[in-house]
């Protein structure tokens, strides 16, 4: 059942892949009028959808509320699986059990070990860059040992909407974007306490809180490469573009208005939510992109993410280069390359609105957030050709048809199905937000610890994955104040929060340690 959440649109900032599915009017007020960095949206030019020692620790905050959360401290060593340890409440250690959040339902039997992707390797007869990551400048900070605490340093201020968040490693490590959901993108140099300058801005559509702009990336050889992608509700169409913009070539922080955009992917919405909306490069230099189910009310809700033949409910991995015709590369690795009535975009499948996700740096994992119904959000490992379930599967549960769901966080069940990594229950989350692992030099015991949200707690989650197990660390730190929207990087592997929903002024966080 879509869930409607009563709230003035100015408090639904629509950012977070809410589910509520009702509609609501935007009531921003107009953009100005002249801008030198305002840029027109590129008209419909293609359609491609398709019809319908002892380790360190990070203490856990306890939360009674909430069936996800483990409580005590959560022991984060580098080298092996975190331990929970919960407390009794009288200080003393409980025996260590298995975070509500990672065990199959009641009852359940593990199915076998599903078998897993190799490697992403580089497809033959796609253009891409030598290196998609490129290596971290060096450390700014000092090395913290010990057992720090997360804590949050307030970056600066001054946001409206935040959606997205890119870092050019390449050019600027210091110097960050911001994207907000009414068009534009924002630059925030080091040290100041307020964007200073408008890189873009784009006439987008607000009708709806999921709607906007959603997804931004620089090109990973920017500025080399002047290219920049875009992922954005146009003004007057329910549709989701996919654009290809440049930079100057004598300012690399400012859009050439001189060059026609080129439209990579134009698809068509039923409805005004599920749009997922980002977008990322893979270790591998291709296009990731999120694409929600369409937010069809049930009994149809879900359909979409099981049909091979639409790109709604997926995601998806294209070169950026035209190719045969199409405005883009299928790299001939993907997993449905060559299948009848499949669309060879698709990487993988069953996904109900994949707000957020990103690569692990290091070990180039994909984690995703992905939003889901009236029980469980999940966080899903995205890997080559897996079906995520939705439409059939939410968390650990079938819901529309007798069906196998007894597969543990990561397994494959009898259907077909991959399992999430780790869910979390209704009430107490309604919209998960993916975030980052951590792998910054400044706190190396949280070196691979997934940090991950909810946009209706101030909450920060922790979570470890080894490729095998997964251990919950339950709430690790809590906002200042506002609810988080999205989470940022930057090229030394620092974790950046935004905040502001709530009514809160938006703020873009740190994650650091504790004084």
């Amino acid at each position: 059942m879509t869930r409607v959440w009563r709230v003035p649109w100015l408090l639904a900032i629509g950012v977070s892949s809410l589910h509520c599915g009702a509609a609501r009017r935007d009531q921003a007020r107009a953009e100005p009028a002249a801008n030198p960095s305002r840029v027109v949206a590129p008209q419909r030019l293609l359609t491609t959808d398709a019809g319908p020692a002892s380790p360190p620790a990070i203490p856990v905050r306890p939360s009674s509320s909430s069936p996800v959360l483990a409580t005590g401290v959560a022991q984060v060593g580098a080298d092996g699986p975190p331990r929970a340890q919960p407390h009794r409440g009288d200080n003393s250690p409980a025996p260590t059990e298995s975070p509500a959040d990672v065990r199959p339902p009641p009852g359940a039997l593990a199915s076998p070990e599903a078998k897993r992707s190799p490697p992403v390797a580089a497809s033959p007869g796609v253009t891409r860059p030598a290196k998609a990551r490129s290596p971290s400048p060096t450390c700014p900070y000092p090395a913290v040992a010990g057992n720090p605490r997360v804590a949050f340093e307030r970056v600066a201020g001054g946001f409206t909407h935040p959606a997205t968040f890119a870092v050019s490693a390449r050019a600027r490590p210091d110097k960050l974007f911001v994207g907000e959901r009414g068009g534009k993108i924002r630059i925030l140099e080091p040290k100041a306490s307020a964007p200073t300058q408008t890189f873009m801005e784009l006439p987008v559509a607000r009708r709806e809180v999921e709607m906007g702009l959603l997804g931004f990336a620089l090109h990973p050889q920017f500025p080399d490469d002047p290219r920049v992608y875009l992922n954005y509700n146009p003004p007057t169409q329910d549709r989701t573009i996919v654009a290809e913009y440049r930079v100057r070539r004598d300012d690399p922080y400012r859009i050439d208005t001189r060059v026609r955009p080129r439209v990579l992917l134009d698809v068509a919405q039923p409805f005004g939510n599920h749009n997922a909306g980002m977008l990322t490069f893979g270790p591998e230099g291709l296009l990731y992109v999120g694409f929600g189910d369409g937010g069809s009310p049930p009994p149809t809700g879900g359909i979409a993410a099981q049909d091979l033949t639409q790109l709604l409910g997926k995601m998806l991995r294209i070169g950026v280069d035209p190719e045969g015709g199409r405005p883009y590369q299928i790299p001939p690795d993907n997993p449905f390359v060559g299948q009848p009535n499949a669309r060879a975009e698709i990487w993988a499948l069953g996904l109900r609105n994949p707000w957020r996700f990103d690569f692990d740096q290091k070990t180039g994992v994909l984690y995703v957030g992905d939003v889901g119904e009236n029980q469980w959000e999940e966080i899903n490992v995205i890997e080559r050709g897996r079906n995520y379930g939705w439409g059939e599967l939410e968390g650990f549960r079938c819901f529309r048809k007798p069906c196998d769901d007894t597969a543990g966080p990561h397994r494959v069940n009898r259907d077909g199905f991959t399992a999430p990594l780790v869910v979390q229950g209704h009430p107490d989350h309604l919209s998960i937000i993916g975030g980052y692992v951590y792998r910054s030099c400044e706190v190396p015991a949280w070196n691979g610890t997934y940090f991950y949200a909810d946009w209706i707690r101030q909450d920060i989650y922790g979570l470890r994955w080894n490729g095998t197990t997964v251990k919950s660390l339950g709430v690790v730190g809590r906002l200042p104040h506002g609810m988080p929207t999205t989470f940022g990087t930057n090229a030394w592997g620092d974790v950046y929060v935004l905040s502001g929903h709530d009514g809160s002024e938006a703020v873009l966080w740190r994650m650091r340690p504790e004084p």
